[in-house]
């Protein structure tokens, strides 16, 4: 449960930075769209990333794992889809800035474990 709402919390961090970042993704300035943003994209992660994974396996050993950069702009953008589905006030204007903005999650998470990362792999 603790691992489950970390990732929440890098999560909605991550994307709040983005939104903050890139100017192609917009939010409604609601703190509390950003948090089930941030659930989605979790759950997005969770769910549908590992399939898209597998089936690009050929892809990854060809570019030598970078288009795993595709696949995280694929799922920031699939989270942005889903957001508005919902009547979300979040959205990404196209995949330059869903891979941007997979970049700035991406490096948000890194450095989160980084500084915070899981105390018991370090004993």
């Amino acid at each position: 449960m603790r691992k489950l709402i970390w990732t929440w919390v890098i999560n909605f961090a991550g994307i709040w930075a983005a939104a903050f970042l890139v100017p192609g993704i917009r939010y409604n300035d609601e703190l509390g769209t950003l948090a089930l943003v941030a659930i989605i994209f979790s759950l997005v992660n969770t769910v549908v990333r590992p399939i898209a994974v597998v089936m690009s396996c050929p892809l990854m050993v060809v570019t030598l794992g970078l288009f795993m950069l595709v696949i995280n702009a694929l799922m920031f953008w699939l989270a942005s889809w889903l957001a508005g589905q919902f009547g979300l006030g979040f959205q990404v204007d196209g995949f330059l800035n869903a891979f941007l903005g997979s970049l700035v999650v991406t490096a948000a998470s890194v450095v989160a474990n980084i500084l915070f990362g899981d105390r018991e792999r370090r004993s």
